[in-house]
């Protein structure tokens, strides 16, 4: 039977994972077919999030035929829709169409080929990843796959060599995910540290086993204090690290925490529970937060407040520590008799890394986790006992309920936990019949039946006092938005957005390695880079996404732990296979629910990898509800390899030992150290501080000015401050000291350029590019540096270029839209500055650009659009309403016009083009209701005041004006001046007009024109 469940489970699972993989079109997994390849645009990974946006990537590929083929079949499918052209020319209707995207559709290409050079062009559509293509084209004496052979453009990025999707994620020098400490390099550097570490453990191994030696007789008298003084030790080495680390460890770092914070607040303030469309992680169950909100209303503190955090960040280590001891605590039922085995499970739990950092960050995924694990426990106690008590039943109920009301994750627990429980109740009924022989069948029926009746009881108590802790909640999210399991993912809540990769390929679960090498966001390796970076250590930095703005932990020792935690990773392998043989030779209900919850939360965190593929899903802490069969398996496979041998078992204790102080050590901040100060300056700015950063740097600069990175960070928060001159010479000693710093040229051009120093700043972007290729700021800076000085060809190149690595930077998409319409490509140039205003809904400047564009294309509908959405985001800028007046005018909507105008000139008292038009209004409209002519005549003479360049059109303005107000000689004299400028500027056009006006004045007639000047 056990053989049977085992073998059913893992072939169903393994069946239903191909399924989705193969079939599911809402799973981003693009199947393997034997006969060509999955490509994309050969773009770098971000830490961002993308809106979904749909973005196009062509493909496109030449090839020569000596002949064409009688029969050529052309398959084709993308990743989400395609466009495809043989030779500029749409094919015929598909010969054999797909069920969905993961299926290709077939054409008859051969009439559409030529002798000579043909050409195929593909368009890939996609809105939730990058647009990939599978193409295979098969005849007579012709073979042409998708393959990297072929030329794809992403969004109007530069053309390049197209990269296999199964392929890993290259990331390079100047990326935000590229850097950070290595394990050789730290080995070279951190050797002695790991010696310390070895003797310590050492001393601590031997004392042990002098212990244990010691006659039998000694040893009671302290036997409780022996059992209990692991957990007190472990226990008092957790207080001590987060005592340390809670006022040096910023209020803003840590896994989703610009999510969780506002939760928080959100119930403090309203006394309320949030929608999931309320907030981007309000669709998490309220448990957590709601015990956060009160803990802070009782000490009258806020999320706000530093003090606050650090509250929640004790609450954490509370919760740490009680989910440690309760591992111990089951894995004492699970091995009853034996002392080795809890303790090693022990050090493993305290110890392991995603226990350590999470409890130090503001998250609900400790207390769910420890709520599951608490709820594992109870169930031990229910198997393990003769006798039940309900109680146990009702604290299982409510142990369940509040982990399923703190993570809806939760849930995968409690179909295996319900098993467990009718196993043994079946067990019982089993039992009782064999107690009582077959000598009197009909008491042991009586006896079975009653045996199955107080274990169905004992599940529907568990079920019913689960259902109404937690069960409110998900029908309200039920009623709310239909379904009641929902995620931040999930359209429904509003919130749409894609992460790199976007996809998953069959490699992505075969790889493994790269974490051994360069354990940072190894999870855009592999999957089980992944786990094993985020398992071992904080691989994904606590969320951040950018490597500089990383938590300050000790970075060199947590990459060392990696090449230690080999020897616990191997432990749980051994110790799961050894949990399996002997659940297949003796089938138990203990064993059924440590090894059914680890395959069920394994499983689910494959699948989700698989159905949300981004490399922020891929985390070992999505599974840390399973932390006591994973203990279970590495305490019972550590035993088991240790007591091989007798000289085996002090080489793995000792290793062990120094994995557990490796990683606690991996944790320590030193509280004076360079990182920790950074990473604090950066966090102050994130929280709307800047000036208390700037203090704090120079301080430190005055206290260590050989600090290149203090510097460089300073000159960067001075240009912030408004402070640029001071910046720009902190900035100047950077790079005078490390010439090729390439954040050092990049602050820099920064601050040259708040100067108006657009020249040295270009030379200095352009050096900042040169050593740092692969960070897509750098184009960006450039790009826009290049486009202030005119430049656009060369503006439209590096744009296109940083493009290939940004796809989502509207400010790069803004700044090659501007050069594109500056160069009269108007087109694609309206099509970027859309993109740039898709990509950043709350920046006016692209819609203004379009406004002004379109206006000049007579598509003034679209252009008063534009600047009406460009005021709605900037109501107070006086340019914005003077553009929409000067359209609105040029459709004769004056009252509107001059409605705007007005405001711009209260905005703006002065704007010179404002004065101006809104005076030629006043003099020139042929509707009597909008002239008058003294307030022309102000606001034209003050049009022409406040400007230094006296321009001839503004003083044909005033000439209107004086006419209007009947002043003629005035007029005349005015409009022969404006008439001068025009001819000595050569705008002949402008001179003519100004004759018509000298004429008309002279007869003592003033000027009407419906048009704008």
């Amino acid at each position: 039977m056990a053989l049977a469940l085992v073998v059913s489970s893992a072939l169903g699972s393994l069946g239903w994972l191909w399924w989705n993989a193969s079939w599911r079109s809402e799973i981003a997994f693009l199947p393997r077919r034997s006969s060509a390849e999955w490509i994309v645009y050969p773009s770098e990974p971000e830490g961002l999030l993308h809106p979904r946006l749909e973005l196009s990537t062509e493909f496109k590929r030449s090839f020569v035929l000596e002949r064409v083929p009688d029969r050529a079949e052309l398959r084709i499918t993308g990743f989400h829709r395609y466009a495809l052209l043989i030779n500029g020319a749409a094919p015929g209707s598909v010969a054999r169409p797909a069920r969905n995207w993961k299926q290709p559709d077939s054409y008859e290409a051969g009439p559409q080929l030529r002798v000579g050079e043909n050409q195929i062009a593909v368009t890939v559509f996609n809105t939730n990843g990058p647009p990939a293509m599978w193409l295979c084209l098969q005849g007579r004496g012709l073979e042409l796959r998708s393959d990297e052979g072929w030329q794809a453009s992403y969004a109007g990025a530069t053309w390049r060599a197209a990269w296999l999707a199964g392929k890993s994620e290259v990331v390079s020098r100047g990326n935000s995910l590229y850097g950070g400490a290595e394990p050789w390099a730290s080995l070279r550097g951190r050797w002695p540290l790991l010696l310390l570490f070895a003797a310590l453990s050492a001393t601590g191994y031997w004392l042990i086993r002098w212990w244990s030696m010691r006659p039998s007789a000694v040893r009671p008298r302290v036997g409780w204090w022996l059992e209990m003084g692991p957990v007190f030790l472990l226990a008092g080495a957790w207080v001590v690290l987060f005592a340390n680390n809670l006022k040096v460890l910023p209020n803003l770092l840590g896994y989703d925490v610009t999510g969780h914070l506002p939760y928080i607040r959100y119930i403090q303030e309203n006394h309320a529970l949030p929608l999931a469309s309320e907030g981007w992680e309000m669709f998490q169950p309220p448990l957590y937060y709601v015990i956060c909100a009160a803990l802070l209303q009782i000490l009258s503190l806020s999320v706000a407040d530093g003090a606050g955090v650090m509250a929640l960040r004790v609450f954490g280590l509370v919760i740490g520590v009680a989910h440690f001891v309760v591992v111990w605590a089951s894995l004492r039922l699970l091995f009853p008799g034996e002392r080795s085995k809890p303790r090693w499970g022990l050090v493993l739990a305290a110890c392991l890394p995603p226990l350590l950092y999470l409890s130090q960050y503001v998250t609900n995924e400790a207390l769910a986790a420890a709520l599951v694990s608490a709820s594992v426990y109870l169930t031990l106690r229910i198997l393990r006992a003769e006798r039940v008590s309900w109680k146990l039943a009702v604290g299982l109920g409510l142990c369940l309920g509040a982990a399923l009301l703190t993570k809806s994750t939760a849930v995968l627990a409690l179909p295996v936990i319900l098993a467990a429980l009718a196993w043994k109740a079946l067990q019982s009924l089993k039992s009782r019949v064999q107690s009582r022989g077959t000598g009197d069948a009909g008491l042991a029926f009586e006896a079975g039946q009653r045996s199955v009746w107080k274990g169905a009881g004992r599940i529907g108590v568990v079920v019913g006092v689960c259902a109404v802790v937690c069960g409110w909640h998900y029908a309200r999210v039920w009623a709310n938005y239909g379904t009641p399991l929902i995620g931040v993912w999930d359209p429904r809540t509003g919130f749409s957005w894609w992460q790199d990769e976007g996809y998953r390929a069959s490699a992505f679960y075969l790889r493994f390695g790269a974490v051994l090498v360069h354990p940072w966001f190894s999870a855009l390796q592999s999957f089980g880079d992944g786990i094993y970076s985020t398992l071992w250590g904080d691989g994904l930095l606590g969320g951040a996404a950018d490597i500089a703005w990383c938590p300050p932990w000790n970075y060199d020792l947590m990459s060392l732990g990696y090449w230690l935690a080999l020897l616990p990773a191997a432990g749980v392998i051994v110790g799961g296979v050894l949990g399996l043989v002997k659940f297949l030779r003796q089938p138990s209900a203990d064993w059924f629910l440590v090894i059914g919850l680890g395959f069920v939360i394994g499983l689910a965190v494959i699948h989700m990898s698989m159905a949300v593929p981004y490399y922020c899903m891929v985390k070992a802490f999505y599974g840390l509800s399973a932390l006591v069969p994973l203990c279970a398996f590495g305490a019972w496979g550590l035993e088991a390899i240790s007591r091989r041998s007798g000289k085996l078992r002090p080489v793995v204790c000792i290793l062990f030992g120094v994995w557990a102080l490796d990683t606690y050590a991996s944790f320590w901040i030193p509280r004076s150290s360079l990182p920790a100060l950074l990473v604090r300056a950066r966090s102050l700015v994130n929280e709307g501080h800047p000036l208390q950063a700037r203090d704090l740097l120079k301080a430190q600069v005055q206290a260590t000015p050989q600090s290149t990175q203090t510097r460089c960070l300073l000159a960067f928060i001075l240009g912030m401050t408004g402070e640029v001159a001071e910046g720009v010479r902190e900035a100047e000693m950077v790079v005078r000291e490390r010439p090729n710093d390439a954040n050092a040229h990049l602050v820099l051009g920064a601050s040259l350029a708040q100067q108006q120093r657009v020249a040295e700043a270009a030379t200095h972007a352009r050096r900042a590019l040169e050593l740092e290729p692969g960070r897509g700021f750098n184009y960006q800076q450039l790009a826009s540096l290049l486009a202030r000085q005119g430049q656009a060809e060369e503006a439209i190149r590096v744009a296109r270029e940083g493009l290939g690595l940004t796809a989502f930077s509207s400010e790069l998409r803004f700044t090659l839209g501007t050069a594109l319409v500056s160069r009269g490509e108007t087109a694609e140039g309206i099509s970027q500055l859309e993109l740039a205003a898709a990509l950043r809904i709350d920046w006016a400047e692209p819609h203004v650009l379009l406004g002004a564009t379109l206006a000049k294309q007579g598509r003034l509908d679209e252009a008063i659009n534009h600047l009406q959405e460009a005021l709605r985001l900037a109501p107070r800028n006086a340019g914005i309403q003077c553009q929409l007046a000067a359209v609105l005018s040029a459709q004769h909507q004056m009252a509107e016009a001059i409605a705007h105008y007005t405001e711009a000139l209260h905005l703006e008292p002065d704007l010179a083009e404002a004065l101006n038009n809104l005076a030629w209004i006043r003099a020139a409209l042929p509707q009597a209701e909008f002239r008058d002519g003294a307030e022309a005549v102000r606001l034209a003479e003050r049009a022409c005041q406040v400007t230094t360049n006296k321009e001839p059109m503004m003083i044909g303005t005033l000439a209107a004006a004086y006419a209007e107000a009947g002043r003629f000689e005035e007029a005349v004299a005015t409009a022969r001046k404006a008439q001068k400028l025009a001819l000595a500027g050569g705008q002949k056009d402008l001179a003519e007009k100004n004759q018509q006006l000298i004429e008309l004045f002279s007869a003592r007639q003033p000027y009407r024109e419906p048009a704008q000047p």
